[in-house]
């Protein structure tokens, strides 16, 4: 690769160095042609009527006129050319150069001090010799033709042209397409349009600032197709006005209109940070609720991207802050709470300043996805492995799906992991993409923590942003109980956010419907006790027994105990096979999970479909403290399971007995058919498990708790 950007680098120079060469030879050929011409005008004087001896007259007339430069000798004008010089001139020359000097009279004096330093004497070599030396720098050159104009020497002016037109480059040629239209220099304006064509998408703000507002609305309306877009994004208020002045009849409609980023001029306007452009839009009836084509509003592209002046300037203004993405179903609100925090180690205020120069007008040229959604989530599955280390090996890791067919493992061998059937990273990302339809995949495999994560990958709020944020969009009137495609409510979200603070303000709305399910029958409760997602908190699930749940011995609350406070069912049933949360903590051997429900007064006894207590579940997989505590609590240690079942431990087949366990916990698990997963086949003997005896089979009827 360094070798063919090398040989790159090498065949751009040698082109560079051929284009300096083709230039001079150019300025060569332009002295030889004005050397031409003026012998061409001294035989065209001498092939006169009167051709004997007439050759030698105009020879004569010519070399004479050209000594009469600054000398006093029939001079009867005088030409100030600075404040400090004083040329003496001739009526008779200037007036056989330009009409515009046949009315003066002798003895005047013209003031040609205010066309720049040199420029007056220039002028003047040039009227008496028709010399013009290509020494001169750009902008000497350009004030030149300029008096060139304003003198009304349109032979000097035709010169100064064909000079300039060979110094003509992408970093020049609109500033010279200014001057060139001011002045009517046709040829150079039509040079410098062609080379603006060709490199439009090349030019910034800075550019175009020393334009005219019309000159540059017309050359918007000429160079691109949407013009108004063009004005807002290149921060040009006076063009904008002038839009809105010409197309006033197709008002508001035209305010609406997309460019081919997908973005109306409005939020153009609010990206590049120009609040007096957004309120002239509303005031013509721009829609601050305009829809893309995956029924995002403003709003919601506005918190994907992590803009904060936008986000705060639409919900002042009335933005709709419970429309829902037609393809996710997700709120404003579920896209700032799955949104990613930036680094709190910045300081706040230098944030905001990256935040404005961000919305600068160049860096929103449109090159980007508003979204910025990593291509297969490259980072985010980066950083969960760097914080929960890797798949391969490690002792304690689960291999299976439960009986509801969740998956019951995590990246980093501990259990509680989670792997909803519908991917809500690729879900996310589709606000403001052209995707239209969404198909859930039971084959996904990917786990909560991915699925936090890579949701969040396109904000980027400082914490105290997003707080206010999440404030603000409460107090417009937010509803965080509305659920998603995925009947995800942001109690969902916010769980697996891990934001204490963010979360904290959630619990402060009124009602709170923490008992409603997603689409796989999970409460908000059940992501807080078995997602290992938030980094704000330690995990509440462990494959080792010894593992309390988190913030019982701190002073603040975690997100559990806060949703158990706030009145959160922990007894809610997961899945179609009547789990309490109770029986997942002892599947899922998270102890310490299972400690806070045992503590916060979860039933101990309560039977599944099949007639398992949580007792059974802690029993099968040796969760020896959560075992202890439900014993305590008051389980029924004699509990019997309604149905017969064969099991494996650790890949072995073994063959059950019909014989009742009387006087012990039943360590078998349920079928419930041929066609679901036997639980009683043991995923969790691992080689690092604590050894157990295959569980025997226990027929009869469930026992009453």
């Amino acid at each position: 690769m360094s070798r063919i950007t090398s040989s790159a680098n090498d065949e751009v120079s040698k082109l560079q160095q051929h284009l300096s060469l083709l230039r001079d030879q150019y300025s060569l050929l332009q002295e030889r042609c004005s050397t031409l011409q003026q012998e061409r005008d001294v035989a065209v004087a001498a092939a006169g009527p009167d051709a004997a001896g007439s050759s030698s007259f105009a020879a004569c007339l010519l070399a004479f006129v050209g000594q009469l430069y600054n000398k006093s000798e029939y001079s009867n004008i005088k030409v100030r050319v600075s404040d400090e010089t004083l040329l003496c001139a001739h009526k008779f020359v200037l007036s056989s150069r330009s009409q515009h000097w046949c009315s003066i009279n002798e003895g005047d004096t013209l003031d040609w001090s205010d066309l720049g330093v040199g420029v007056g004497e220039a002028v003047m070599q040039w009227v008496y010799s028709g010399d013009l030396c290509q020494q001169h720098d750009t902008d000497f050159m350009m004030m030149l033709m300029t008096a060139a104009a304003t003198l009304q020497l349109s032979h000097l002016l035709h010169r100064c042209e064909e000079i300039m037109v060979g110094r003509v480059t992408v970093k020049n040629c609109v500033k010279l397409y200014t001057t060139a239209d001011d002045i009517s220099a046709n040829t150079l304006r039509d040079h410098c349009s062609a080379l603006i064509s060709a490199h439009w998408d090349d030019f910034t703000s800075e550019d175009f600032s020393h334009m005219s507002g019309p000159l540059l609305y017309a050359m918007f309306k000429n160079k691109t197709s949407r013009p108004l877009h063009a004005a807002v994004r290149h921060k040009r208020e006076d063009v904008v006005f002038l839009y809105l002045i010409e197309f006033r009849s197709k008002l508001p409609s035209s305010l609406d209109a997309r460019d081919e980023h997908g973005s109306p001029v409005l939020e153009v306007a609010l990206m590049t940070g120009q609040e007096s452009v957004a309120n002239t839009l509303l005031e013509h009836g721009a829609d601050i609720n305009s829809l893309d084509a995956t029924g995002a509003t403003l709003l919601h592209r506005a918190v994907a991207r992590g803009d904060e002046f936008s986000s705060t300037y639409l919900l002042n203004n009335g933005a709709s802050v419970n429309c829902q993405e037609k393809c996710t179903g997700m709120t404003p609100l579920h896209v700032l709470v799955t949104g990613d925090t930036a680094d709190t180690t910045h300081d706040t205020t230098q944030h905001q300043h990256s935040s404005a120069a961000t919305r600068s007008a160049e860096q929103h040229h449109h090159r980007h996805n508003y979204y910025t959604t990593e291509p297969n989530n490259q980072k985010v599955h980066q950083r969960h492995h760097q914080q929960n280390g890797s798949t391969s090996g490690g002792g304690g890791g689960f291999n299976a799906y439960d009986r509801n067919g969740y998956d019951i493992r995590n990246s980093s061998g501990v259990g509680g992991g989670v792997s909803p059937s519908f991917s809500a990273a690729s879900e996310h990302s589709m606000i403001g993409s052209n995707k239209h339809s969404l198909s859930p995949t039971s084959s996904n495999t990917e786990s909560v923590e991915e699925w936090n994560a890579s949701s969040a990958s396109a904000s980027s709020f400082t914490v105290r942003q997003k707080e206010k944020l999440v404030k603000l969009l409460l107090d417009r009137g937010a509803d965080p109980n509305i659920q998603d495609r995925q009947k995800r409510t942001v109690f969902h979200c916010g769980v697996l956010s891990g934001d204490l603070e963010v979360f904290s303000l959630l619990m402060l709305h009124q009602p709170l419907h923490l008992e409603l399910q997603d689409c796989e029958g999970r409460t908000a409760l059940w992501y807080a006790l078995f997602s290992t997602s938030s980094s704000s908190r330690p995990p509440l699930t462990t494959d080792r027994p010894a593992v309390v749940a988190p913030g019982l011995n701190s002073t603040s609350d975690s997100i559990p105990q806060m949703l158990i406070k706030n009145g959160a069912d922990v007894n809610a049933v997961v899945g179609e096979h009547g789990d309490t949360l109770l029986h997942v903590c002892g599947r899922q051997r998270a102890e310490g999970a299972g400690l806070l429900l045992v503590e916060s007064g979860a039933k101990v006894d309560t039977n599944n479909r099949a007639g398992e207590t949580p007792l059974h579940s802690s029993s099968t997989t040796g969760v020896t403290r959560l075992t202890a505590a439900l014993l305590q609590a008051g389980s029924n240690p004699n509990a019997q399971t309604l149905a017969t079942t064969v099991s494996t431990t650790t890949g072995a087949e073994a063959t059950s007995s019909s014989s009742n366990m009387s006087g012990t916990a039943s360590l078998s698990v349920s079928s419930h058919g041929s066609s679901d997963t036997c639980l009683s086949t043991n995923p969790f003997d691992e080689a690092d498990s604590p050894t157990r005896r295959s569980p025997s089979v226990v027929r009869g009827s469930n026992t009453a708790p």
